[in-house]
């Protein structure tokens, strides 16, 4: 057993186990720190598929911006209200059917995507003409070459796996969560869990641009996240509650 293959089961051991404490916690405060752990664990993940840059980006903008952000509003929400803000959750075994069933149907596409591509790959050697230096063959050429510098020994769907379950734990909190803070939170793992699934396509397909997507969702997750807590305060402020079931200013 290679380093590679211990390094990838120990991290999606602490993504998931952190992810389904983030979305099962009743302390809000610890269930972000959870989150961090979460998105640490990501980092790992791209430095796995050999995305050191990401890695950094991911640690110090998303895991450092995010929580720090977060742990801000959630000690103004605290201090307003005069005391800890607890979670809970509704609908909890209607939320595990859904995200079950969201599960098994993405494990299933991304299983029968991969026997389709196994049975019509061709068993002999395949001759192919060389492309134009200055085409667009030549460029996808180049990219792939800097983006596959070795094989890994843990293919794409195992990291195609480990994100879809990250991402439906993220969608059982978004359906469980009352607390507007938790359902932000939820939604925080999805995007955690896309990112995962564009480094990995880039990685394997030889792409680049999973990794320019992944940096604009990093980035664009930050500001949504310190808008999305802007409202929550706001509203906080003239309901004095963030339940998600009495947030109703908008109704007409």
């Amino acid at each position: 057993m290679t380093l590679e293959i211990v390094g990838f089961w120990a991290t999606a051991v602490v993504l998931l186990a952190s992810s389904f404490a983030v979305v099962l916690t009743r302390n809000l405060f610890h269930s972000i720190l959870y989150l961090a752990v979460a998105l640490v664990a990501t980092g790992v993940v791209f430095l796995l598929l050999d995305s050191a840059f990401l890695f950094g980006v991911q640690l110090l903008l998303y895991a450092g911006g995010v929580v720090t952000i977060v742990v801000f509003a959630i000690m103004l929400t605290e201090q307003l209200v005069g005391q800890s803000i607890r979670q809970t959750s509704r609908q909890i075994v209607n939320g595990a059917i859904v995200s079950g069933a969201v599960l098994v149907g993405v494990l299933g596409f991304r299983d029968g995507r991969h026997h389709r591509r196994a049975r019509s790959r061709p068993r002999g050697p395949v001759r192919r003409d060389a492309p134009a230096p200055g085409g667009a063959a030549g460029g996808r050429a180049r990219g792939r070459s800097l983006l596959r510098a070795r094989r890994h020994l843990m293919g794409l769907p195992a990291y195609l796996g480990l994100a879809a379950v990250v991402f439906v734990v993220g969608l059982f909190g978004v359906l469980t969560r009352r607390n507007a803070v938790g359902i932000l939170l939820g939604i925080e793992l999805m995007l955690n869990a896309v990112n995962i699934n564009l480094v990995a396509f880039a990685r394997f397909h030889g792409d680049l641009a999973g990794v320019v997507f992944t940096l604009f969702i990093i980035a664009v997750t930050v500001a949504e996240v310190a808008v999305g807590l802007a409202l929550v305060i706001a509203i906080f402020r003239v309901r004095r509650t963030v339940d998600a079931d009495h947030l109703d200013l908008l109704r007409g």
